[in-house]
């Protein structure tokens, strides 16, 4: 937020258990405590659902009123509506290192060997944009 020149404040969180219900419930304690929220990032796409929910209960129009960002690109993130932008992070690639890199450790602890360094791997994310956030600098079509 701050590269954007925006303030952070303890107000613009709320926490979720990862269900539907949750993101519908954190939408209206979240827009309580922050009213002149126009966007919000949710952990993942199930609590985007009921956040979604709770948004057309209050009137609130996405994205015109409140954009909304997701997290997972769960299948159905595409059938939500509007369709929900969301971030899809692969799981396969860290997975697959993961296995490779116990493999090498079992290999190695047989040998009684330990060559294996720590290291961070980094998998970078994809933005996937989809009808719930506006495109930067493109007019807000109708949902």
């Amino acid at each position: 937020m701050q590269p954007a020149g925006l303030v952070f404040s303890e107000r613009q969180i709320v926490e979720g258990d990862w269900s539907s219900a949750s993101g519908e419930k954190g939408l209206k304690k979240l827009l309580k405590q922050y009213p002149q929220m126009d966007a919000v990032f949710i952990s993942n796409d199930r609590m985007a659902l009921g956040a979604m929910k709770a948004a057309r209960e209050l009137g609130l129009r996405i994205p015109h009123d409140l954009a909304m960002v997701g997290y997972d690109d769960v299948p159905e993130s595409g059938f939500f509506a509007p369709t929900l932008t969301t971030v899809r992070q692969d799981l396969r690639e860290p997975a697959s290192l993961a296995i490779s890199l116990v493999d090498q450790m079992i290999i190695e602890a047989g040998r009684d060997e330990k060559t294996i360094v720590p290291k961070t791997h980094l998998f970078p994310p994809q933005l996937i944009i989809r009808k719930s956030s506006p495109k930067e600098g493109n007019e807000l079509e109708q949902t």
